[in-house]
């Protein structure tokens, strides 16, 4: 009897046409991949109370850079944010359950870590259109 999924499962490199593999990426393969997302936020200023008839009148676009997601830039990210967590843990929020990691790291250095790792934070601004 075969379960659901499991041919897929053992035979990745049959069922994806080559895509994937159990094996990984090569070295090769991974020095020519790289990522970028754009991030489109709107908002109100600080100290400015939201209204429910008004669109937020700011608005930022930002872009994250990096090499190779899959191993490389996630590793650099899990590391730089382990050792924030440890070397700067006075800087951390001490109240408030559970944070999404820009309120969490708001007041540490982990974005200078993360761009010494080569993971590159650009503001393009409010007009970004290509």
């Amino acid at each position: 009897m075969i379960e659901d999924g499991s041919c897929v499962l053992k035979f990745p490199r049959l069922f994806s046409a080559g895509m994937f593999s159990h094996e990984g990426g090569t070295r090769e393969s991974m020095a020519h991949v790289s990522f970028s997302m754009m991030f489109f936020a709107k908002g109100y200023p600080s100290g400015t109370s939201p209204t429910a008839d008004k669109e937020p009148p700011v608005s930022h676009v930002t872009e994250v850079r990096g090499e190779e997601p899959g191993y490389i830039a996630t590793s650099a990210m899990v590391v730089e944010s382990a050792i924030t967590l440890l070397l700067e843990h006075a800087n951390l929020p001490n109240r408030g359950g559970v944070l999404t990691p820009g309120a969490a790291f708001r007041g540490t250095k982990l974005m200078d870590s993360l761009v010494s790792q080569g993971v590159q934070f650009i503001v393009h601004g409010e007009d970004y259109t290509s």
